[in-house]
Protein backbone atom coordinates (compact mmCIF):
# COMPACT_ATOMS: atom_id res chain seq x y z
CA UNK A 1 0.00 0.00 0.00
CA UNK A 2 2.87 2.37 0.88
CA UNK A 3 4.46 1.83 -2.58
CA UNK A 4 1.14 2.48 -4.33
CA UNK A 5 0.64 5.68 -2.28
CA UNK A 6 4.16 6.92 -3.16
CA UNK A 7 3.64 6.25 -6.88
CA UNK A 8 0.33 8.15 -6.79
CA UNK A 9 1.97 11.16 -5.11
CA UNK A 10 4.78 11.13 -7.74
CA UNK A 11 2.28 10.98 -10.59
CA UNK A 12 0.31 13.91 -9.19
CA UNK A 13 3.49 15.97 -8.80
CA UNK A 14 4.58 15.24 -12.38
CA UNK A 15 1.16 16.20 -13.74
CA UNK A 16 1.16 19.47 -11.80
CA UNK A 17 4.64 20.29 -13.08
CA UNK A 18 3.62 19.75 -16.71
CA UNK A 19 0.53 21.91 -16.31
CA UNK A 20 2.56 24.73 -14.81
CA UNK A 21 5.18 24.85 -17.59
CA UNK A 22 2.77 24.51 -20.54
CA UNK A 23 4.65 21.52 -21.93
CA UNK A 24 3.02 18.81 -23.99
CA UNK A 25 2.75 15.34 -22.68
CA UNK A 26 2.63 12.09 -24.54
CA UNK A 27 -0.51 9.95 -24.32
CA UNK A 28 0.37 6.56 -25.89
CA UNK A 29 -3.20 6.18 -27.17
CA UNK A 30 -4.27 9.73 -28.03
CA UNK A 31 -0.90 11.08 -29.23
CA UNK A 32 0.28 14.54 -28.17
CA UNK A 33 -2.31 16.56 -26.25
CA UNK A 34 -1.71 20.07 -24.97
CA UNK A 35 -1.24 20.40 -21.21
CA UNK A 36 -4.14 22.87 -20.98
CA UNK A 37 -6.39 19.78 -21.21
CA UNK A 38 -5.19 18.54 -17.85
CA UNK A 39 -7.62 20.77 -16.00
CA UNK A 40 -10.48 19.66 -18.23
CA UNK A 41 -9.58 16.01 -17.81
CA UNK A 42 -9.43 16.25 -14.04
CA UNK A 43 -12.84 17.90 -13.74
CA UNK A 44 -14.80 16.08 -16.44
CA UNK A 45 -13.43 12.60 -15.85
CA UNK A 46 -12.65 12.18 -19.56
CA UNK A 47 -9.24 11.84 -21.19
CA UNK A 48 -9.88 14.38 -23.99
CA UNK A 49 -11.67 17.68 -24.42
CA UNK A 50 -13.68 18.56 -27.54
CA UNK A 51 -11.41 21.63 -27.91
CA UNK A 52 -7.70 20.95 -27.62
CA UNK A 53 -6.71 24.61 -27.39
CA UNK A 54 -8.58 27.44 -25.69
CA UNK A 55 -10.57 29.66 -28.05
CA UNK A 56 -9.06 33.04 -28.88
CA UNK A 57 -10.70 35.96 -27.15
CA UNK A 58 -12.37 38.63 -29.29
CA UNK A 59 -10.51 41.96 -29.09
CA UNK A 60 -12.38 44.88 -27.64
CA UNK A 61 -13.13 47.94 -29.74
CA UNK A 62 -10.29 49.85 -28.09
CA UNK A 63 -7.85 47.16 -29.17
CA UNK A 64 -8.92 47.09 -32.82
CA UNK A 65 -9.78 50.70 -33.57
CA UNK A 66 -7.46 53.63 -33.19
CA UNK A 67 -9.28 56.98 -33.17
CA UNK A 68 -8.06 59.44 -35.76
CA UNK A 69 -6.78 62.85 -34.81
CA UNK A 70 -8.58 65.46 -36.96
CA UNK A 71 -5.71 67.91 -36.42
CA UNK A 72 -3.13 65.62 -38.04
CA UNK A 73 -2.37 66.36 -41.72
CA UNK A 74 -3.57 63.80 -44.24
CA UNK A 75 -1.08 61.54 -45.99
CA UNK A 76 -0.23 62.84 -49.48
CA UNK A 77 -1.83 60.89 -52.30
CA UNK A 78 0.55 58.74 -54.32
CA UNK A 79 0.32 59.49 -58.03
CA UNK A 80 1.40 56.96 -60.63
CA UNK A 81 4.46 57.84 -62.69
CA UNK A 82 3.50 58.64 -66.26
CA UNK A 83 4.69 56.06 -68.77
CA UNK A 84 6.04 57.84 -71.89
CA UNK A 85 4.90 54.92 -74.07
CA UNK A 86 1.25 55.00 -72.94
CA UNK A 87 -0.01 56.60 -76.16
CA UNK A 88 1.96 54.22 -78.38
CA UNK A 89 0.65 51.14 -76.57
CA UNK A 90 -2.91 52.44 -76.59
CA UNK A 91 -2.75 52.66 -80.39
CA UNK A 92 -1.25 49.20 -80.80
CA UNK A 93 -3.16 47.07 -78.26
CA UNK A 94 -6.70 45.74 -78.53
CA UNK A 95 -8.11 44.01 -75.48
CA UNK A 96 -9.80 40.77 -76.47
CA UNK A 97 -9.91 38.69 -73.34
CA UNK A 98 -10.14 34.93 -73.50
CA UNK A 99 -13.08 33.21 -71.85
CA UNK A 100 -12.16 32.17 -68.31
CA UNK A 101 -11.45 28.45 -68.49
CA UNK A 102 -8.97 26.13 -66.79
CA UNK A 103 -7.29 25.23 -70.10
CA UNK A 104 -6.78 28.75 -71.43
CA UNK A 105 -7.38 31.61 -69.03
CA UNK A 106 -7.68 30.00 -65.59
CA UNK A 107 -8.26 33.30 -63.79
CA UNK A 108 -5.57 32.61 -61.19
CA UNK A 109 -3.57 35.59 -59.93
CA UNK A 110 0.19 35.94 -60.35
CA UNK A 111 2.14 35.40 -57.14
CA UNK A 112 4.50 38.18 -58.21
CA UNK A 113 5.89 39.58 -61.43
CA UNK A 114 9.54 38.66 -61.96
CA UNK A 115 10.04 38.55 -65.73
CA UNK A 116 8.69 39.42 -69.16
CA UNK A 117 9.02 36.38 -71.44
CA UNK A 118 9.19 36.38 -75.26
CA UNK A 119 7.80 33.51 -77.36
CA UNK A 120 7.10 32.75 -81.02
CA UNK A 121 3.91 31.02 -82.17
CA UNK A 122 5.80 28.28 -84.12
CA UNK A 123 3.05 28.36 -86.76
CA UNK A 124 4.45 30.35 -89.73
CA UNK A 125 2.17 32.78 -91.51
CA UNK A 126 -0.65 32.72 -88.95
CA UNK A 127 -2.19 35.89 -87.55
CA UNK A 128 -2.66 37.07 -84.00
CA UNK A 129 -6.40 36.46 -84.29
CA UNK A 130 -5.87 32.87 -85.49
CA UNK A 131 -3.61 32.17 -82.53
CA UNK A 132 -6.08 33.88 -80.19
CA UNK A 133 -8.77 31.49 -81.47
CA UNK A 134 -6.42 28.57 -80.81
CA UNK A 135 -6.10 29.73 -77.20
CA UNK A 136 -9.86 30.29 -76.93
CA UNK A 137 -10.51 26.69 -78.02
CA UNK A 138 -9.08 25.58 -74.65
CA UNK A 139 -5.91 23.94 -75.95
CA UNK A 140 -4.09 24.22 -72.60
CA UNK A 141 -1.89 27.10 -73.74
CA UNK A 142 -2.18 30.88 -73.68
CA UNK A 143 -0.27 34.15 -73.32
CA UNK A 144 -0.98 37.69 -72.18
CA UNK A 145 -0.26 39.24 -75.59
CA UNK A 146 -0.02 38.16 -79.24
CA UNK A 147 1.75 40.45 -81.71
CA UNK A 148 0.54 40.18 -85.31
CA UNK A 149 2.60 40.24 -88.51
CA UNK A 150 1.48 43.84 -89.05
CA UNK A 151 2.52 44.91 -85.54
CA UNK A 152 -0.97 45.11 -84.04
CA UNK A 153 -1.33 43.49 -80.62
CA UNK A 154 -4.10 41.47 -78.97
CA UNK A 155 -4.18 41.43 -75.18
CA UNK A 156 -5.65 38.08 -74.10
CA UNK A 157 -6.14 38.63 -70.36
CA UNK A 158 -5.47 41.09 -67.52
CA UNK A 159 -1.81 41.44 -66.61
CA UNK A 160 -2.26 40.22 -63.04
CA UNK A 161 -3.48 36.79 -64.19
CA UNK A 162 -1.66 33.54 -64.95
CA UNK A 163 -1.19 32.38 -68.54
CA UNK A 164 -0.28 28.81 -69.47
CA UNK A 165 2.87 29.79 -71.37
CA UNK A 166 6.08 28.66 -69.65
CA UNK A 167 5.51 25.01 -68.80
CA UNK A 168 6.53 25.30 -65.14
CA UNK A 169 4.49 26.49 -62.19
CA UNK A 170 7.18 28.93 -61.07
CA UNK A 171 7.36 30.41 -64.56
CA UNK A 172 3.63 30.65 -65.15
CA UNK A 173 2.93 32.29 -61.81
CA UNK A 174 5.63 34.97 -62.05
CA UNK A 175 5.73 36.15 -65.67
CA UNK A 176 3.94 38.09 -68.39
CA UNK A 177 4.24 36.26 -71.72
CA UNK A 178 4.24 37.71 -75.24
CA UNK A 179 3.67 35.51 -78.31
CA UNK A 180 4.96 36.82 -81.66
CA UNK A 181 3.75 35.84 -85.11
CA UNK A 182 6.33 35.22 -87.87
CA UNK A 183 6.12 34.72 -91.63
CA UNK A 184 8.33 31.63 -92.08
CA UNK A 185 9.90 28.68 -90.29
CA UNK A 186 13.05 30.58 -89.29
CA UNK A 187 10.95 32.33 -86.68
CA UNK A 188 12.31 35.75 -87.63
CA UNK A 189 9.80 38.50 -86.93
CA UNK A 190 8.65 41.08 -89.46
CA UNK A 191 9.93 44.60 -88.90
CA UNK A 192 6.47 45.62 -87.73
CA UNK A 193 6.27 42.76 -85.22
CA UNK A 194 9.78 43.51 -83.98
CA UNK A 195 9.10 47.22 -83.53
CA UNK A 196 5.88 46.54 -81.60
CA UNK A 197 7.68 43.99 -79.44
CA UNK A 198 10.34 46.59 -78.52
CA UNK A 199 7.63 49.10 -77.58
CA UNK A 200 5.49 46.62 -75.63
CA UNK A 201 8.38 45.17 -73.62
CA UNK A 202 9.72 48.66 -72.92
CA UNK A 203 6.29 49.80 -71.77
CA UNK A 204 5.91 46.78 -69.46
CA UNK A 205 9.36 47.28 -67.95
CA UNK A 206 8.63 50.94 -67.25
CA UNK A 207 5.18 50.13 -65.91
CA UNK A 208 6.41 47.46 -63.48
CA UNK A 209 9.89 48.82 -62.77
CA UNK A 210 11.71 45.88 -64.36
CA UNK A 211 15.25 45.87 -65.76
CA UNK A 212 16.64 44.49 -68.99
CA UNK A 213 17.90 41.38 -67.16
CA UNK A 214 14.27 40.57 -66.33
CA UNK A 215 13.41 40.19 -70.02
CA UNK A 216 13.75 36.50 -70.90
CA UNK A 217 13.25 34.06 -73.74
CA UNK A 218 11.07 31.02 -73.18
CA UNK A 219 14.31 29.12 -73.83
CA UNK A 220 15.74 30.57 -70.59
CA UNK A 221 13.34 28.47 -68.48
CA UNK A 222 14.85 24.96 -68.31
CA UNK A 223 12.57 22.00 -67.79
CA UNK A 224 13.12 18.42 -66.71
CA UNK A 225 11.51 15.44 -68.46
CA UNK A 226 10.29 12.27 -66.80
CA UNK A 227 13.76 10.72 -67.13
CA UNK A 228 15.37 13.62 -65.28
CA UNK A 229 16.97 15.12 -68.39
CA UNK A 230 17.08 18.93 -68.45
CA UNK A 231 16.03 20.52 -71.73
CA UNK A 232 15.23 23.97 -73.15
CA UNK A 233 12.39 24.79 -75.51
CA UNK A 234 13.71 26.40 -78.72
CA UNK A 235 11.53 29.45 -78.34
CA UNK A 236 11.61 32.07 -79.75
CA UNK A 237 13.56 30.15 -82.38
CA UNK A 238 15.24 33.07 -84.17
CA UNK A 239 16.54 34.56 -80.91
CA UNK A 240 17.77 31.13 -79.75
CA UNK A 241 19.55 30.38 -83.03
CA UNK A 242 20.97 33.91 -83.12
CA UNK A 243 21.86 34.97 -79.57
CA UNK A 244 23.56 38.14 -80.86
CA UNK A 245 20.16 39.24 -82.24
CA UNK A 246 18.68 38.65 -78.80
CA UNK A 247 21.33 40.94 -77.34
CA UNK A 248 20.51 43.55 -80.00
CA UNK A 249 16.85 43.36 -79.08
CA UNK A 250 17.55 43.96 -75.40
CA UNK A 251 19.82 46.88 -76.28
CA UNK A 252 16.95 48.40 -78.28
CA UNK A 253 14.62 48.52 -75.25
CA UNK A 254 13.72 52.04 -74.17
CA UNK A 255 13.96 51.63 -70.42
CA UNK A 256 16.91 53.81 -69.37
Amino acid sequence: MKKIFVRSIALLLMTASLAATGCDYRNPIEGFIHSSLLATSSTSGTSESTTKYPAATTPTQSETEKPTNPEQPKEPEITEKENPLDDEIEKLVTQKYLTVHENSRPGYKLNELKNIVIHYVANPGTSALQNWKYFENKNSVSAHFIIDLDGSIIQCMPLDEVAWAIGTAEGNYSTISIECCHPDKTGKFTDATYDSLVKLVSWLCLEYDLGVDQVKRHYDYPRTNSSGVVWHKMCPLYFVDNPEKWDEFKDALMID
